[in-house]
């Protein structure tokens, strides 16, 4: 659309707030002062806004007497262009019509920034194309969003949506169904992971938040031949190499001494233990991401193209600290802020569980008694707010060491498992059995 044109329809919504105010309310569901391309106009309709929050009506008067001599005002009267504005519009009954011309080229005229400034960036050899082609879909995707128009939902049609999902969820057929971790007494307080959930899983170094991740991914990823039963993990590794975790997660399901795998020196047994773990690897759809920088879009961008082509049910990234946000700021603490929202956002949109390993403060160092708290959460910033689900993992044997125990007890020790925060159901504490040479979860009983 032509320059005049577009601030011909600006002028169009403003002389029609003028004309009636109370169309404000309609308009401001629509358009951002940012909307608007004119300065002038852009500067009149925060003026109409702001007379409108301080109840005193927006007419030809007020609006003078707020943006006279101010910003684009400073050197042409303003008291003309009002007038020029308020007689070029006859009648508010179009002014939907008009905002929306509006709102659709500002979204245009964003596309369009998004498009040059990354083509610039590759022109001038400044960024590669994974991570250009990555930040345009992202990008556009909040412009996208911004192009849909909420409206509200009847009581009635959700009241029916929720009463049919809790009867097929009875039956176990619901589409929300919640996804098991596979241990029993986490399940007993968390009920499985819901669709759309941020867990965060938060630990001191050497609990072993990173093996309980990949038992989780085992768990989920199933433990049958059925295909139809058979769930979809990616699993992002910021830390470790691909195949550092597919060696913990053979010794996890072989039960082979992590030690021989290192070391080489294993028996027939071993071996044999290790082809079954080959085995039941490989009948898995757990897909690995070990990139060692990553920004949480080109994450996104990844696992909604692993959804179209295999489907995806939960997401697992380690960790939280490492990730790189879409936007660079000066100030960490908002970087993961940022990071934390936009992982929120990523599990509502993939419609997935995503588990998001995070580190603890030392401040759990200082304490008496060491079990994490909300407040230990590094760099916290809003994680505690956008996390459905924080959990701790505490070991009682790494803080209190017993120099008597035998050393076949030493091969298996108590985690707890605190779940401090849960939005949608209870908090309490799981224990499991860790068996620290295996890195393998089980449950308690199972443990010894």
């Amino acid at each position: 659309m032509q320059y005049e044109h577009i601030i011909a329809a600006e002028k169009s919504v403003l002389g029609a707030l003028m004309i009636d105010p109370e169309k404000l309310v309609e308009v401001r569901g629509i358009l951002d002062e940012d909307d608007f391309l004119d300065k002038k106009n852009k500067e009149i309709y925060r003026a109409i806004i702001k007379l409108n929050d301080e109840n005193i009506e927006a007419d030809t008067t007020t609006i003078f007497n707020e943006i006279y001599s101010k910003g684009e005002f400073k050197n042409i009267d303003a008291s003309l262009y009002i007038v020029e504005v308020y007689e070029a519009t006859p009648t508010a009954r179009n002014i939907s019509h008009y905002a929306n011309i509006v709102k659709r080229n500002s979204l245009y005229r964003e596309v369009k920034s998004v498009l040059v400034d990354n083509m610039q960036k590759m022109n001038d050899g400044v960024a590669d194309l994974d991570y250009v082609v990555s930040t345009v879909v992202d990008q556009i995707e909040r412009v996208t969003e911004k192009a849909k128009t909420s409206k509200f939902k009847e009581i009635q049609d959700v009241t029916k949506e929720v009463f049919d999902e809790i009867i097929a969820k009875m039956q176990g057929e619901g589409k929300n169904m919640s996804i098991p971790t596979g241990f029993a007494s986490l399940d007993g307080v968390l009920h499985g992971f819901s669709k759309g959930d941020l867990i965060i899983l938060a630990a001191r170094p050497s609990m072993g938040k990173t093996a309980f991740a990949l038992n989780i991914a085992l768990n989920v990823a199933g433990r049958t031949k059925n295909i139809e039963e058979k769930k979809t993990v990616a699993l992002f590794s910021l830390e470790m190499g691909a195949d550092q975790l597919v060696s913990r997660m053979l010794c996890s399901e072989g039960m082979i001494d992590s030690e021989k795998i290192r070391s080489g020196k294993m028996d027939q047994d071993d071996l044999q233990a290790l082809e079954y773990g080959v085995r039941f690897l490989n009948e898995k759809q757990i897909y690995i991401d070990d990139s060692a920088f990553i920004k949480v879009n080109e994450i996104k961008a990844k696992c909604k193209a692993l959804k179209n082509d295999v489907g995806l049910d939960i997401v697992i990234i380690d960790y939280l600290q490492l990730l790189q946000a879409s936007r660079k700021s000066d100030n960490r603490q908002q970087e993961v802020s940022e990071i934390s929202r936009s992982l929120k956002q990523m599990a509502r949109e993939l419609e997935c569980p995503v588990i998001a390993l995070s580190q603890l403060s030392r401040s759990v160092e200082s304490r008496q008694d060491k079990r994490p708290m909300m407040s230990d959460l590094r760099e916290s910033g809003s994680i505690e707010q956008d996390a459905d689900i924080v959990s701790f993992l505490y070991r009682d044997d790494y803080y209190n060491r017993d120099d008597n125990e035998e050393d076949s007890n030493k091969d298996v020790t108590t985690i707890e498992v605190i779940v401090a925060k849960h939005r949608n159901g209870s908090t309490g504490t799981a224990e499991l059995a860790f068996l620290k040479k295996y890195n393998k979860f089980v449950g308690k009983q199972q443990g010894g």
